[in-house]
């Protein structure tokens, strides 16, 4: 007996092609929804055809969707809840705000699309989500939650004297928790893009510069929060210098610390920029570098932008240059990328037992944003040359010259 080869059978709407795989969708209220379901055209088709009935009795009202769910989650759990014999596909019911937070982190975990600070960082922050669940003994539904909930976690972290700075970076990562429910129709709408903002607020313990947190720590004050007093000191150009100086004490004047800790004074640039730094991102006869970042974009893409450099780094750049073989700018004491790990246990050293105990390589950027500031240098400029501002803001400051650039980092350095 001849079995007839196998033919679509004639079903309107019919699933839909995706890639090398198949889409089962359905429309209503002038919303598309669409659910991938493998690559087995077959299977496309039955569940397509399921899909089209089950649409069809909920229309009449023969179907109704359960309070807590919404109606695509209803409507793909229905019809992909007995999967076929190959489980082209296995659903499960994200309903709850616990289940949306698994589900973002087990997908972002395995695809690997973040840097694992930004990983680390969005996990305390649903840490403290889920503290803030567990005191009020509650785990909403998704379809439940609204702006109040939101306004109560503000409240909720207000009184646990956490800055407005921190609450708006972790309803950021919230956003982006929902937009991730959103794409993957768990929810309709995103609600935290409609939360509204604490405003920014500075400590009066921060940005002190070096020698007023020294004089204060000498008088005895700042017991319970030295450790914030020192990390958020700004340092003087003066004060940079004795810092290298220090390294240069510690190790030896030829030593690979010591042009790293220059670029990192007459730059701002960001730790991970800096061991991105390569050759082909210094122009000795433009006397500019490029630092590469994703730091500034949403995408995977690399960004750059363009920093002068002062005639001390310039100089010791080029020294560097004549040295090295490397195709890093920073090659680490065996050759090679100089790694995080290497750099930070060698500027420890430096600074353990010391006056400046307790910075860290950001510092080194509030520094130059400082000194900008004091020296009387635009906000705008000293946030395009340490690439503070927004896409916006990039777009609409692409004008700023190389002259304008250069005047801000002389003003600091005294090279004018």
């Amino acid at each position: 007996m001849v079995i007839p080869k196998w033919k679509p059978p004639k079903i309107s709407p019919k699933p839909l092609r995706h890639n090398n795989g198949w889409k089962i969708h359905f429309s209503y209220s002038g919303q598309q929804k669409k659910k991938y379901v493998g690559n087995n055209e077959r299977t496309a088709y039955i569940l397509q055809s399921r899909l089209n009935n089950l649409i069809a009795e909920f229309k009449c009202g023969l179907v109704s969707v359960p309070p807590h769910n919404s109606l695509s989650n209803f409507i793909f759990s229905k019809v992909l809840q007995k999967p076929d014999a190959e489980k082209v596909m296995s659903y499960e019911t994200i309903s709850r705000l616990s289940h949306l937070m698994n589900k973002y982190e087990e997908q972002t975990t395995a695809l690997e699309e973040k840097a694992p600070k930004t990983i680390a960082t969005e996990k305390i922050h649903f840490n403290h989500l889920r503290k803030f669940l567990k005191e009020k003994n509650c785990d909403p539904y998704l379809v439940e939650i609204s702006i109040s909930f939101f306004n109560d976690y503000k409240i909720h972290r207000k009184k646990q004297r956490v800055l407005n700075n921190t609450i708006n970076k972790e309803l950021r990562t919230f956003q982006t928790l929902f937009e991730f429910g959103v794409k993957h129709e768990y929810i309709e709408k995103n609600i935290v893009r409609n939360v509204k903002r604490g405003q920014i607020e500075i400590p009066t313990d921060r940005f002190k510069s070096h020698t007023e947190v020294i004089k204060l720590i000498k008088t005895g004050q700042y017991t319970d929060n030295l450790k914030s007093v020192k990390r958020y000191r700004y340092l003087t150009p003066q004060e940079m210098d004795q810092l290298i100086g220090l390294a240069k004490k510690h190790y030896s004047e030829n030593h690979w610390l010591i042009p790293v800790l220059i670029t990192f004074c007459h730059t701002g640039i960001r730790q991970c920029e800096l061991l991105r730094l390569q050759w082909i991102d210094v122009d000795f006869e433009q006397n500019i570098l490029v630092a590469k970042s994703r730091k500034q974009s949403k995408s995977k893409v690399t960004q750059g932008r363009i920093i002068e450099m002062t005639k001390r780094l310039r100089g010791t750049l080029w020294q560097q240059k004549l040295r090295s073989q490397e195709t890093w700018v920073f090659s680490g004491p065996k050759g090679g990328q100089l790694s995080e790990y290497t750099l930070r246990s060698s500027f420890l050293r430096v600074i353990k037992n010391s006056d400046f105990e307790g910075i860290g390589f950001h510092c080194f950027r509030h520094s130059l944003m400082t000194n900008f500031a004091l020296a009387g240098v635009d906000s705008w400029v000293s946030s395009r040359i340490l690439g503070h501002t927004t896409e916006e803001m990039r777009q609409h400051y692409t004008h700023l010259s190389s002259g304008k650039r250069k005047d801000a980092i002389d003003r600091v350095w005294g090279e004018v």
